[in-house]
């Protein structure tokens, strides 16, 4: 327990410093004329995005280990950086929220969720063993080979590994996500008099289904999916502000930081352009080149990554093929990746060939079936809630934007592997857009400090009843319990020990693991640090 609140809290205050740095750096480059110093919450989101790209580019050389830490702490003491006068206001800002109980609550929550350390599925597969692999090496050449899903090069878990703590026969702790937990809802949980009460009531919907996800394995696991959801919640928030033109540059920049973290998020793009054309129409030129020299600033290192671990510019997708190298995946490897996630998101734990078999209307009742209840209120809510928002705010082009920009994503997603977490954010935005399109004509009066006391109880009882499966004994005072320890078979991979888990079971801590073997794969030198290539090409 006390490892994890040490990590926790270390996490969330350096963060909160590097984001209000950054926000400092925008407006001395001019990318937002706003004065103002950036809010609670928002500042630990940007401080995270910020904090990925240094990191991740050292990954190149270096493992991401918690000794790094150092090049995060060292600048603070730099007076030249202003970190004084950052770490003041940081204070000034933070120092009231701290007594109040609902950010307490926030806080006690998250770090419950990181003692259960739950999770299952491809968080056991491949999310863990990405860290480890993160975290034990520098960023290894056809990295893909060994396990087909670590080809995605996800900058999010390069932050977890930063944060992490190993070294401890490979006991991991990683907070990433609790982090994140705790910074939306302090985002979220803020009201200001410049927001519209209709815009309180869209924040509110999403407020309310961020304190739902501490029932489920998201904010105790590593999930990347997790930050997505969140993070479009933010994006939408921000989006719909009257001082919207204040944050442009900053959309746009967790646009591309989003992008490192998942490829789907390249549609997230989409929701900045009418910013974009405004600047152009009022010809803000410097404000977009800045802006994009910002955006290249994150993709071109992590364009190299994706070279790096699987030979393509973007892994599963293999038409682009530009470079020769002896570590690049098999093409036909990315094709039947994209084959399993589609069909693999329709009906889970079914062999995808016969789910390819079914029509639509076969295998959407199986799809159905197996979402739980509170996934078949999002999808039903979201559906009901589209036709009523679109007739109310037609005449709005700038909230009929938001739509637009929510079907096109929703219908993406749900067209290449419909798994319900991909689609949350879409779903939850659009039932907080019809909240905040009636809302005020409501009798119900949400204000601010009842939302408050209605989530303070919700949080109590999440931490109180729903949580029974923690347990806190002498054994787990300072780290948490461990991972289980599932049934391995160790493999001689060029005279280096790999493990690989039996009938596509799930590997932990076990590093370094697979849940499959081919035979044709060789190391690229005498050591795992050198990657892996293919001795024979096999025949799809």
């Amino acid at each position: 327990m006390f490892a994890t609140f040490f990590l926790l809290s270390y996490a969330v205050t350096i963060s909160a410093l590097w984001g209000g740095f950054a926000w400092q750096l925008i407006g001395k480059l001019q990318l937002s004329n706003s004065n103002k110093v950036l809010e609670p919450g928002l500042d630990i989101w940007l401080g995270l995005a910020i904090i990925s790209l240094p990191i991740s580019m050292l990954h190149f050389f270096l493992p991401i280990h918690f000794g790094l830490n150092l090049l995060l702490i060292l600048p603070l003491f730099i007076p030249a950086l202003a970190f004084k006068k950052i770490a003041h206001e940081r204070w000034r800002l933070y120092k009231p929220l701290l007594a109040k109980k609902e950010i307490l609550a926030a806080f006690l929550t998250a770090l419950v969720c990181l003692l259960l350390r739950p999770g299952t599925g491809d968080i056991a597969d491949y999310h863990l063993q990405h860290i480890l692999w993160a975290t034990d090496y520098p960023m290894v050449q056809g990295l893909g080979n060994f396990n087909r899903p670590l080809a995605n090069n996800n900058w999010w878990f390069h932050v977890q590994a930063l944060f992490g703590m190993q070294g401890l026969n490979h006991l991991s702790l990683f907070i990433g996500n609790g982090v994140l937990f705790i910074a939306a809802f302090i985002w979220f949980a803020n009201t200001s008099d410049t927001l519209t009460r209709a815009h309180q009531y869209l924040r509110f919907v999403f407020l309310l289904f961020i304190i739902l996800t501490s029932t489920t394995a998201f904010v105790g696991a590593v999930t990347p999916d997790y930050v997505i959801t969140l993070s479009l919640f933010l994006l939408v928030d921000l989006y719909l502000r009257k001082e919207s033109d204040l944050y442009g540059s900053l959309i746009i920049i967790i646009c591309a930081w989003l992008l490192t973290i998942k490829a789907t998020a390249i549609t997230f793009f989409m929701l900045p352009l009418p910013i974009v054309w405004y600047w152009i129409k009022h010809k803000n030129i410097a404000q977009f080149l800045k802006t994009s020299a910002i955006v290249l600033l994150f993709l071109i290192p992590w364009i190299i990554g994706n070279i790096w671990v699987s030979g393509y510019l973007l892994y599963p997708f293999s038409q682009i093929d530009l470079f020769a190298v002896d570590w690049k995946m098999p093409a036909w490897l990315g094709e039947f990746e994209r084959f399993v996630l589609k069909q693999w998101g329709r009906v889970p734990y079914q062999d995808p060939k016969i789910t390819a078999t079914l029509s639509f209307s076969e295998w959407i009742k199986l799809w159905f079936a197996q979402l739980d209840l509170m996934n078949r209120l999002l999808l039903i809510g979201s559906i009901l809630a589209t036709p009523i928002v679109i007739w109310k705010n037609y005449k709005n082009p700038y909230l009929l934007w938001v739509i637009i920009f929510l079907l096109v994503g929703f219908a993406l997603l749900f067209n290449n592997g419909p798994h319900p977490r991909f689609l949350f954010a879409y779903m939850v935005s659009m039932i907080a857009l019809l909240a905040g399109t009636f809302g005020p004509s409501k009798s119900l009066n949400l204000l601010p400090e009842i939302s408050k006391k209605l989530l303070f109880i919700l949080f109590f009882y999440l931490f109180l009843f729903k949580h029974n499966n923690w347990y806190l004994g002498p054994e787990n005072f300072v780290y948490p319990k461990p991972y289980p320890k599932p049934a391995i078979e160790e493999k001689l991979l060029n005279g280096q020990v790999v493990y690989i888990t039996p009938n596509n079971n799930t590997c932990w801590d076990q590093f370094p693991c697979s849940y499959y073997y081919i035979d044709s794969i060789a190391l690229r030198g005498s050591s795992l640090s050198e990657g892996f290539r293919w001795q024979t090409m096999p025949k799809p």
